[in-house]
């Protein structure tokens, strides 16, 4: 350990000469012994210095700025394309729905057309309920009484009452608008007036006029 002593009067007396001439010290150095490195006694702060130093620490701040202004932008274009992505995906979500549900309708449009076309084309090759009742009252005798009468796609059935059912089968036969005429259960006898209870069923012939969907019953003569 070196220990230096100097007169306190003579630095301050260096130190105001360079103030009043307008002089910054940087440092005051000792050469005591000229075979030894110099001694620096004081380092003081010049203008340079505090310019220097404001500087970087404005340039620390401009940069530290400029990181954080970065880091902004580029969490605001992340955050853009984020909602623009979900955005996006959201549309295309409601596109599909839209394509799933439209096909769905036209699948169901398609089908109830091909029904339609089906149901026309069976009314077109089908003879109509009024072609065949006048059929049946023009064939069936006086005597009998109807008490069921339907019509169900290309099929009918008719079912009552008369004193003799076997001529039935003939008569109905010889209509061109039905065929396929039969007996559909035995012929059993009313013990009450003693007349053959009939059930007949048949199938309807090709022609014009609507698909007959219909079911009659009652107790009425023909």
């Amino acid at each position: 350990m070196e220990t230096v002593i100097l007169r306190r009067d003579l630095v301050l007396s260096v130190l105001l000469l360079a103030r009043e001439n307008g002089l910054d010290i940087g440092a005051l150095v000792f050469d005591g012994v000229s075979d030894r490195r110099a001694l620096e006694l004081m380092k003081l702060e010049t203008s340079v210095d505090r310019m220097r130093r404001r500087w970087k620490r404005l340039n620390a701040a401009l940069l530290g700025i400029s990181i954080l202004l970065a880091g902004a932008t580029g969490g605001l274009a992340y955050w853009q394309c984020e909602a623009a992505l979900e955005t996006v995906t959201t549309r295309l979500e409601a596109a599909k729905s839209r394509t799933i549900r439209l096909r769905r309708e036209q699948a169901e449009a398609v089908a109830a057309y091909d029904a339609t076309v089906v149901l026309v084309r069976e009314k077109v090759r089908t003879s109509s309920v009024d072609v065949v009742w006048n059929a049946f009252s023009e064939v069936l005798p006086d005597t009998i009484f109807l008490s069921g009468l339907e019509f169900s796609g290309t099929s009918g059935r008719i079912s009552g009452f008369a004193k003799s059912a076997a001529p039935l089968i003939e008569r109905l036969e010889a209509l061109d608008k039905i065929s396929g005429v039969a007996f559909a259960s035995p012929v059993m006898i009313n013990p009450d007036d003693h007349l053959e209870r009939f059930d007949i069923t048949f199938d309807l012939a090709t022609g014009s006029g609507e698909t007959p969907s219909l079911s009659v019953e009652d107790g009425g003569a023909r």
